[in-house]
């Protein structure tokens, strides 16, 4: 669902809807841009973060910014999506360009709170096309059961399992069908229906399911690469064991869907906490920065505790108390020498939020955003907050459009010869504008 997007009035480099860097002329000026070096160093002074302990290697603030890394990263999901494909493959592009660093790629943020609304339900969601609508993968129980739980702790087991491995079933047998001829698909699809249905899998068929209407659906694929497409669902199918963590399985499937590795998210962002020395000075300066009640506490860092809760490491730093947040547990204190200690236990899911944001900017991070996935009302802030410091634009890279504009988005859509005619064009235009 589109967002309004709010163009900050005092940004001085934006033009009206542009919010993020959709062509290379743009994207190169703003990586040779070395008046931004001075905003992110009085940024990071202000916050009491030394540049050099952003990374384990110790690099200064210019030699951060000489190979700026493009990452596109998400919570472990499905991310079969058509404007997923289109990131991956804008990063890819992008990646084969000089003065980019090498370890550019997709990253995945495991030890984060399982998420299931608004923007983050579309991971529990799979799209497998064919005239079926969204498949909700999980179900309310699951939610239930897992909320606030860290990814990493999560298991593909009991009705879970028994669900993927039907949808997987009945999506691989349809793709099946449909590349053997129209009237093959009808024929596979009324074996299942007389076969029996699981509970709660009916949206996975088309709406009308009478000969006729199957083999209209059947044909409007006709021109989609369906080989291609089946391949990825019968590899999670043969991968699908009971018990299996949620992430090894998702990171592999979109590593088939995608056409590239998927990373670790942890890896980039939890040395920001190592390089935070005095976290009330930082909790301070993020107050200041958002125009934040003094009283308010702020929000500092993830991690997950050893009941594999994802809970969020808060300041006061009027009170000079850092604590976890509690949702169904109570608040708890903690020192700083402890969320140190989270990070070497690889329990850490790096700063929260805004903080996160600004770290990755002056770290030299470029991010392949989605162009219709809006700006929330924290990545508003982020930006305002850029834009005041460095006088450019927050380095959210996308193409200008989605294809989401011009199609319905569902697993199949690009697996057909116009969406990669779509792709093609538009990187080709990003890279020649």
């Amino acid at each position: 669902m589109n967002k309004i997007v709010i163009i900050p009035p005092q940004a001085r480099d934006v033009r009206a809807g542009q919010d993020f860097i959709n062509c290379w002329s743009v994207l190169d000026q703003h990586r040779r841009n070395r008046r931004k070096l001075l905003g992110y160093q009085r940024m990071l002074n202000e916050l009491g973060i030394e540049a050099t302990d952003l990374t384990p290697c110790g690099a200064d603030l210019a030699a951060l910014h000489e190979r700026p890394r493009l990452i596109h990263a998400e919570q472990p999901g499905n991310w079969s999506y058509p404007d997923d494909v289109l990131r991956a493959r804008l990063l890819q592009a992008l990646r084969q360009k000089s003065g980019f660093d090498e370890r550019s790629g997709l990253l995945t943020l495991s030890n984060d709170a399982f998420g299931h609304r608004d923007s983050k339900r579309y991971l529990i969601e799979m799209p497998l096309g064919l005239g079926q609508s969204p498949v909700n993968l999980v179900g309310s129980p699951f939610v239930r059961r897992h909320r606030r739980r860290s990814y990493a702790a999560i298991k593909i087991t009991g009705g879970l399992y028994d669900r993927l491995e039907a949808i997987l079933k009945i999506s691989e047998r349809f793709l099946e069908g449909v590349v053997e001829s129209p009237q093959g698909f009808a024929r596979e699809a009324r074996v299942m229906l007389e076969e029996g249905i699981p509970s709660g899998l009916r949206s996975l068929f088309p709406v009308r399911c009478d000969r006729r209407g199957l083999i209209d659906v059947a044909r409007r694929y006709a021109d989609f690469d369906l080989g291609r497409a089946k391949a990825p669902i019968s590899a999670a199918r043969r991968r699908l064991k009971d018990g299996i963590p949620w992430t090894t399985f998702w990171n592999s499937f979109n590593e088939d869907v995608l056409g590239e590795r998927v990373g670790c998210l942890e890896s980039v962002i939890n040395p920001f906490l190592l390089a935070i020395q005095d976290p009330f000075r930082t909790a301070s300066a993020l107050i200041r920065m958002e125009a934040s009640p003094a009283e308010a506490p702020v929000a500092l860092a993830g991690v997950v505790t050893a009941e594999d809760d994802y809970r969020l490491v808060c300041c006061d730093p009027v009170k000079r108390h850092l604590f976890l947040k509690g949702t169904a547990r109570p608040d708890q204190s903690i020192t700083w020498d402890e969320v140190r200690e989270f990070v070497a236990a690889q329990r850490a899911g790096g700063p929260t939020a805004i903080l996160k944001y600004l770290l990755m900017a002056a770290r030299g991070i470029y991010v392949v955003a989605d162009p219709y996935d809006g700006l929330t009302s924290f990545e508003r802030r982020i930006a305002q907050i850029h834009l005041r410091y460095t006088g450019i634009r927050y380095p959210w890279v996308s193409l200008p459009r989605s294809w989401e504009a011009c199609s319905p988005s569902d697993y199949l859509e690009h697996y057909q010869a116009t969406f990669e005619r779509y792709v093609n064009t538009e990187i080709v235009d990003f890279l020649h504008r």
